[in-house]
C-alpha cells in the first residue's frame, strides 16, 4: 500500500467513525443539531491513579483482612474473626496533593466555555457532554426560569433534613426530594422529610409543592434542549410504569394526569463540594446521568 492508498484509508476510516459517533449521539442522548462553537474530542480511555500509593496501602489492608477473615473461617474457635468494619483509603498527604496537582495541569485540558462533546476514540461511546450557558448574555425568560428553580430548591430545605453527618466518610451537603414508595403525595424522600416543620408551616409546605410543576418544566426544558433523546425515553419508561415525577404535586391515578415534564420521580442537589468515596452502586443502569452545575 503505498501512502497515497494509505491517506485515503485513514480518511474513509475517520469518516466511518464520525459517523458512526453521530448516530450513538443520536440514539442515545440527541438528534438534535449541535450549537456554534462545538468542541469535540476524541479520547483512549485510560485508567490513571493520582494516589498509587495510597492505592497499593488499600489493597493491601483489603488482603490482610481477606486473609484473617479465611483464616477464621478455617479455624473459627481459635481464630477471632475480624471486626467488619469498611476499609476506607487514608487521605493524601500535601505533597501526594501536590503531585496529583502537578500531574493534572501538565496532562488534562480544561474546558470552561462553549458547547463539547467527548467520546471513546475506540468504541465511539459518549461519555461526557457538556455546554456552558453563560449567565450574562443568557435570555431573560430562561434566567428567570433558572432564578425560580434555584430559588424553589433554597425554599426546599426548610422542610428537609439534609444528607451527611460528621460520622461518615463524606463532606459537604445534599438535599433531595421527590416521591417515595408510599406515593402519598408529594413527600420528601424517607428519612429526610422533615415532620415538624411541615407540621409547623403547612400553607407554606404547600405552596411550595403547588410550585413543583414548574420546577419540573424548567428542567425539562434545560435537559430537553441538551439532551431530547435521553429525557424523552426516561419520561416514556416513567410512564409506561405509572412511574410519577418530581412535577407531579399529585399522584398520577391516570395516564393523562402525569406531567407532561416528569423524566425524574426525585431530584437531589448539594452545596459545599459535596463528595463520597469512590464505591459502585449495584442496580444503577444509568450510563449518562443529567446534571446541571450553577455558581
Amino acid at each position: 500500500m503505498n501512502a497515497n492508498q494509505q491517506q485515503k484509508r485513514n480518511k474513509n476510516l475517520a469518516n466511518r467513525r464520525r459517523k458512526k459517533r453521530e448516530e450513538d449521539s443520536a440514539d442515545t442522548v440527541t438528534d438534535q443539531p449541535a450549537p456554534a462553537g462545538i468542541h469535540v474530542l476524541k479520547a483512549r480511555v485510560k485508567p490513571i491513579d493520582l494516589f498509587p500509593k495510597i492505592t497499593a496501602e488499600l489493597m493491601a489492608r483489603v488482603e490482610t483482612y481477606k486473609q484473617q477473615l479465611a483464616a477464621h473461617h478455617a479455624n473459627p474457635k481459635k481464630v477471632q474473626k475480624p471486626c467488619s468494619q469498611k476499609i476506607i483509603a487514608r487521605n493524601p498527604t500535601h505533597a501526594e496533593n501536590a503531585a496529583s496537582l502537578a500531574y493534572v495541569q501538565k496532562n488534562f485540558k480544561q474546558l470552561d466555555r462553549g458547547y463539547t462533546k467527548i467520546y471513546n476514540e475506540k468504541t465511539s461511546q459518549v461519555i461526557a457532554m457538556v455546554h456552558y450557558l453563560p449567565i450574562d448574555s443568557m435570555p431573560a425568560s430562561q434566567f428567570d426560569d433558572l432564578n425560580f428553580l434555584t430559588t424553589f430548591l433554597h425554599r426546599c430545605k426548610e422542610f428537609i433534613y439534609p444528607v451527611g453527618s460528621k460520622t461518615r466518610k463524606c463532606g459537604g451537603i445534599m438535599w433531595a426530594i421527590g416521591w417515595r414508595k408510599a406515593y402519598e403525595g408529594l413527600k420528601i424522600l424517607g428519612r429526610y422529610r422533615h415532620k415538624q416543620a411541615i407540621k409547623k408551616n403547612p400553607a407554606r409546605y404547600k405552596a411550595l409543592m403547588e410550585d413543583s410543576a414548574r420546577a419540573g418544566e424548567v428542567l425539562w426544558n434545560f435537559f430537553h434542549g441538551f439532551g431530547n433523546v435521553v429525557v424523552e425515553k426516561n419520561k416514556a419508561h416513567m410512564d409506561r410504569f405509572g412511574i410519577p415525577s418530581f412535577a407531579d404535586k399529585n399522584f398520577p391515578k391516570k395516564t393523562k394526569d402525569q406531567s407532561p415534564y416528569g423524566f425524574a420521580s426525585n431530584l437531589a442537589y448539594s452545596s459545599n463540594g459535596l463528595y463520597n468515596h469512590q464505591h459502585k452502586d449495584n442496580g444503577d443502569e444509568s450510563e449518562l446521568p443529567l446534571a446541571v452545575a450553577m455558581p
